[in-house]
């Protein structure tokens, strides 16, 4: 069993942040921890455990998680996550490019990785983790954040903003039907090869892969909402050429053949692997 509440953010830090996740999770009737792969993510994180930390792994190597993490952007499924039968765990969603706005680090630097958060904020981190573990209200757990946020904001004041990247990333982040990367660069008043270097900049993948991871998430909502709707229909909705060419995403994208997948839970379109 898994359940979550979302809180949203303070108004001021909504171009920032999406939304503040409080999850728990509960296997019931097993007696083991699982191992859970994870699907590609859209978006940057940062992920808090009050209790016990995960284990992350791929093929390729073991990560090392903290108790407080900023969890890259994933432009593929490669993550594997041993949890414990019973945690908690608090996810906080950037926006498209609202860690790069934060940090002033070139998004990139965080996709297909995970930092510890006190490499980027230092000791504030230990301060803000405390405080949340201190208090088990949840509504006063997203006021900490929210405080938390608003002074990265101001300290970040002088950071060159480019808001048409911020739109045109937002825009993708809110419709399944991928976006022409042409017209996204005249969008912005740039050059199609100076638009694609400066929205890998800001949101740490380049706009046609972010098309694609998008898209594909898109995909996975609508048939959580609609799941009457056929795989075909929605593959056509979501601006695939045909079925193949979804299931070909399944493949690299969550690592599951379409015929078969359970799917993922989206409260509050929350992405959410289902406990099976």
């Amino acid at each position: 069993m898994q359940s979550v509440q979302i809180f949203l953010p303070h108004d001021a830090v909504k171009p920032y942040i999406g939304y503040y996740g409080f999850f728990t999770h509960e296997i019931d009737g097993w007696t083991k921890d699982y191992i859970l792969p994870l699907p590609a993510l859209r978006e940057h994180t940062i992920q808090i455990f009050p209790d016990e930390v995960p284990n992350l792994f791929s093929t390729q190597r073991e990560f090392s998680v903290a108790r407080c993490n900023i969890f890259g952007m994933a432009d593929r499924s490669f993550l594997n996550s041993h949890m414990p039968r019973k945690c908690r765990r608090l996810q906080i969603s950037f926006t498209p490019t609202g860690l790069f706005h934060l940090t002033g680090i070139p998004a990139p630097s965080f996709t297909n990785s995970l930092v510890d958060a006190r490499e980027v904020w230092g000791p504030a981190v230990n301060t803000l983790v405390e405080q949340l573990m201190a208090n088990t209200d949840l509504r006063r757990q997203a006021t900490l954040l929210d405080a938390f946020f608003l002074d990265l904001i101001q300290a970040r004041k002088k950071i060159h903003h480019q808001p048409e990247i911020a739109g045109v990333a937002t825009d993708i982040f809110s419709r399944p039907f991928p976006f022409d990367i042409r017209a996204m660069a005249q969008r912005c008043h740039k050059s199609t090869r100076q638009f694609e270097r400066n929205f890998k900049e800001h949101v740490g993948i380049s706009a046609q892969r972010f098309n694609t991871l998008n898209r594909f998430i898109h995909a996975n909502v609508m048939k959580h909402k609609q799941p009457q709707k056929s795989w075909e229909a929605i593959a056509f909705a979501c601006g695939y050429y045909d079925l193949h060419h979804l299931a070909k995403d399944f493949a690299a994208l969550g690592r599951s053949n379409i015929t078969t997948f359970r799917g993922y839970d989206y409260p509050g379109d929350v992405v959410v692997a289902k406990q099976h």
